[in-house]
């Protein structure tokens, strides 16, 4: 009998346990995918089709470590460059164009342009014109490689933590938007921030809420009003 009370505890232990683990991970898989980042290509020679391959390959980095792989947040986002190394063309036949790039990935602030992470890795592509060497060269970066998940852990663990000591200026952006008309853009604003910056989030989700309601008071209005008061 005791053998037996001991065994039906463990299975509830164990299925307690089991249960807590796959609550935690899904509430952190839940809040970092609230973390949304837009790729950006600052690379005007890229070609078009090589530019959307390489948005791809952003937004499969994204979804595979933790961050949302659309939309984007109004305050971070994901960059990236292209240096090309080497470029060669072969007397085949046919003829191929060969192209080594160096395709450089950065987490910044779009505000002041502060790098929070950022990664390089060399590709390779060959092809009978440079459009498809550089489409071939894009298509051999790896989303899976190692170095990948951790320039996005970086850059997301300095995200989280401008957002739970920078919630003043989260805020204070919103505002100023609101204050331009701009009620779309401020929203967004508020609403990048991730749950797992709870006291954060609960306040910005407290002044989307008055601004959504229409009983949201201007900074500016409230100092008036609390003048007039006394």
């Amino acid at each position: 009998m005791r053998n037996l009370l001991k065994i039906m505890f463990l299975g509830v232990g164990m299925t307690m346990a089991t249960a807590v683990c796959a609550q935690n991970n899904n509430g952190k898989a839940d809040d970092a995918a609230r973390i949304a980042l837009a790729p950006v290509i600052n690379d005007s020679n890229l070609p078009l089709s090589a530019k959307q391959m390489l948005e791809n390959k952003i937004r499969k980095i994204c979804t595979l470590n933790g961050l949302a792989g659309e939309g984007s947040n109004p305050l971070f986002s994901i960059k990236a460059s292209v240096d090309v190394v080497s470029r060669d063309y072969t007397a085949t036949a046919p003829p191929m164009h060969t192209l080594v790039l160096n395709v450089n990935l950065y987490i910044v602030d779009n505000k002041n342009g502060n790098v929070y992470s950022q990664t390089s890795v060399e590709v390779k592509g060959a092809g009978q014109n440079e459009t498809k060497a550089y489409s071939q060269a894009i298509k051999n970066i790896n989303p899976k490689q190692g170095q990948f998940k951790s320039f996005v852990e970086q850059g997301k663990n300095k995200i989280l933590e401008f957002y739970n000591s920078q919630c003043d200026f989260v805020i204070s952006q919103a505002q100023a938007l609101k204050s331009q008309g701009r009620d779309d853009d401020a929203a967004a604003v508020l609403h990048s921030v991730p749950k797992v910056c709870k006291e954060c989030y609960d306040q910005c989700m407290e002044l989307a809420s008055q601004m959504n309601s229409g009983n949201y008071v201007a900074p500016e209005q409230s100092n008036e009003q609390a003048s007039e008061n006394e």
